[in-house]
């Protein structure tokens, strides 16, 4: 499962207790640098979250989450989604890629870029990469982190 550190070299860890079975728990553990646990981060299921594949703190301090749901049918392609939580406090902040938009399905990996100027949304940003199962290459979504 997904790990990141943060600016002061606190530890992520996505937990996913119990995969695959009926008592299946999905949250974040939080580490301090010299690898005490601190605490749960992100609540259990919190708004949907199932299977967090992939961490990254981005530009604007923020917890951004990949995370996949085969709950629906274990045969089929899962499907998934990148959640924005607050970088300090572990609270939702939004879907900030949902499951399905731009062909996003089970999406395993995430970075950051530099920030560099997007036209198309008048000013600077940041791209997010996203590598996923069903995708034949990773493909970027610039996105404003406001």
């Amino acid at each position: 499962m997904g790990m990141a550190f943060d600016r002061s070299g606190n530890l992520y860890v996505g937990n996913d207790a119990g995969y695959l079975t009926e008592a299946t728990t999905y949250n974040v553990l939080k580490f301090s640098g010299a690898g005490a646990f601190v605490g749960v981060f992100v609540p259990d299921n919190d708004h949907g979250l199932q299977d967090p594949n992939s961490l990254v703190f981005g530009a604007d301090g923020n917890l951004y989450i990949a995370w996949e749901d085969c709950t629906v049918n274990l045969t089929a392609c899962c499907s998934g989604a990148v959640s924005r939580y607050n970088g300090t406090t572990g609270a939702f902040i939004d879907v900030f890629v949902a499951a399905g938009e731009g062909g996003l399905s089970d999406p395993k990996c995430l970075a950051f870029t530099q920030e560099k100027a997007i036209p198309l949304l008048g000013g600077w940003g940041m791209f997010l990469l996203i590598t996923a199962v069903g995708l034949s290459a990773a493909y970027v979504l610039a996105r404003r982190a406001a």
